[in-house]
This record gives structure tokens, C-alpha cells and sequence, in this order.
């Protein structure tokens, strides 16, 4: 197939999203758009990695001194996906949750089982069937190639879709931007690993963990929380932080790096 056929069916695919015919609030939507958005982002990443590919004389391409556990092309496959998915689903999000105090109120105060009617929280909902389906893309891709930390990252990532969409989590609408936003942190970071564009990365994955910090504890200390509730934050700011820890050793690797080639030049 070629890959002008790929990305077309990527959007294609990706289009159906928006007309799935079952309840907002039920497993067959959230499982179905789970299934639609992981088809859809692997029709894009297979497209990105024979482009990358071709454009590197049928090689992966890795860049000198290459010491991650994926090749180059599953970077730009990502970050493909995250920005064209999640720079859309932050702009539609955003005024939801910030146009007054009320509505902000509203975005960390509600539960998924507080909509007025049904589609209330239709977009929400995508969003987050949407991230659990690239976990699935990604674990679908690689499950030949094990990694703990890629293992452990995907399957906290699941957990909190799935405990937002199906349990009564405080903060329903908040979380869902908070979700755009993390994930476009990690698009930085896979530009930072193909590029070194280091001040992007370092601004956006910073904003990106402390609003999902902010969003977290919001959800949570503003609220009678459960044990649910504080398990569910516990695991976001402990990813957060431990995003920020992986952030500062990578920066801090690469100044080393520099100064060493700097040294024997």
C-alpha cells in the first residue's frame, strides 16, 4: 500500500470516530473508539516509519550515538499523532474548563455520571478511549521488543483511562485537558530525542507536568475525595514527577555528552 493510501486511511478511519452510534458513557463506545483511534494513529505511524525509512536510503535512520530502545521512526510516528490529535482536542477542551470561574468549578468538581444529558461529555470521553488506544497501538507495534519502563508507562496510562471514564473520578472535564496537554509534553519529548530541540522540550514537558500536577490535586484536595480518587492522583503525580526526573537526567546526560565531545575536540 502506498503511502499517500495510508494516511488516507488514517483520516478515514480516524473520521469514523466522530459518528459512533452508542452512549457516550458505555463500554462498546469507549472500547469501539479505542479500536478506531489505534487502527487510525498505526495506519499514521506505519506511513511516518516508510517515510522515514526512505528518506534514510531504507535504513531506520537512528541518529549517531543512538541508546533508546525503539528506532528513530517510532519518535516521529508519535509525535505525528500526539500533535495532530491532541493540539485539536486541547483548543476544543481549554474554554470548556477555563471560560469562567463556574465552568472551572464545574471541571474539577463533576463526575462522568453528572452530564445533564448523554453527549454532554462526548468529547471527553474520546479523548480518553482515543489515549487508551494508542497504549494498545504501541504495545501492538512492539510486543516483541520488551521494555520495562515502555511496559510500566503504558499500563498506568490504561489504568487512568479507563478509571476516569468508568469510575466516579472528581474533575471528568479537567482531567481530559489535562490529558491533551500531558500528551503534548510527550510529543516534545520525542522531538527532543530526534532533534535535541532541548528548550521546547525542557518549557512544554515542564508546563506539561505541573499542570498535571495542579489538575490532579485540584480534582482531589478541592473534594471529599475517595480512596479511589487519591489512588488515581497518587499515580498521576507520581508519573509526573518521575516525567520531570526523567527530564532533568536526559538534559543533564546530553550537557555531559557535549562537553566530553567539546573536550576531545
Amino acid at each position: 500500500m502506498a503511502d499517500s493510501s495510508l494516511y488516507l486511511v488514517a483520516a478515514c478511519v480516524a473520521g469514523m470516530g466522530l459518528h459512533v452510534p452508542l452512549h457516550p458513557q458505555s463500554v462498546g463506545f469507549f472500547a469501539l473508539q479505542a479500536s478506531i483511534w489505534c487502527v487510525s494513529s498505526g495506519a499514521l505511524v506505519v506511513a511516518r516509519r516508510r517515510a522515514w525509512k526512505r528518506f534514510h536510503g531504507g535504513v531506520e535512520g537512528n541518529p549517531p550515538e543512538w541508546a533508546h530502545a525503539f528506532p528513530a521512526w517510532t519518535y516521529d510516528g508519535s509525535a505525528c499523532v500526539m500533535i495532530l490529535t491532541y493540539v485539536p482536542f486541547l483548543l476544543a477542551t481549554a474554554p470548556r474548563c477555563f471560560a469562567s470561574m463556574d465552568a472551572f468549578i464545574a471541571a474539577h468538581s463533576r463526575t462522568y455520571m453528572a452530564a445533564s444529558y448523554p453527549e454532554e461529555f462526548w468529547l471527553e470521553h474520546l479523548i480518553y478511549s482515543s489515549l487508551f488506544g494508542y497504549m494498545v497501538r504501541d504495545m501492538l507495534l512492539f510486543f516483541h521488543k520488551p521494555d520495562l519502563l515502555f511496559t510500566i508507562h503504558h499500563f498506568c496510562v490504561c489504568f487512568l483511562m479507563v478509571g476516569i471514564s468508568f469510575w466516579e473520578i472528581h474533575g471528568f472535564r479537567l482531567l481530559a485537558l489535562t490529558t491533551a496537554v500531558v500528551e503534548l509534553g510527550s510529543a516534545s519529548f520525542s522531538l527532543w530525542v530526534l532533534y535535541r530541540w532541548r528548550r521546547q522540550y525542557v518549557f512544554i514537558m515542564t508546563v506539561s507536568n505541573v499542570f498535571w500536577v495542579f489538575a490532579a490535586c485540584a480534582c482531589t484536595v478541592l473534594h471529599s475525595a475517595t480512596t479511589l480518587q487519591i489512588v488515581m492522583c497518587s499515580v498521576g503525580v507520581s508519573m509526573a514527577f518521575a516525567r520531570q526526573g526523567y527530564l532533568l537526567w536526559e538534559v543533564w546526560c546530553s550537557s555531559e555528552t557535549r562537553k566530553e565531545s567539546a573536550k576531545a575536540k
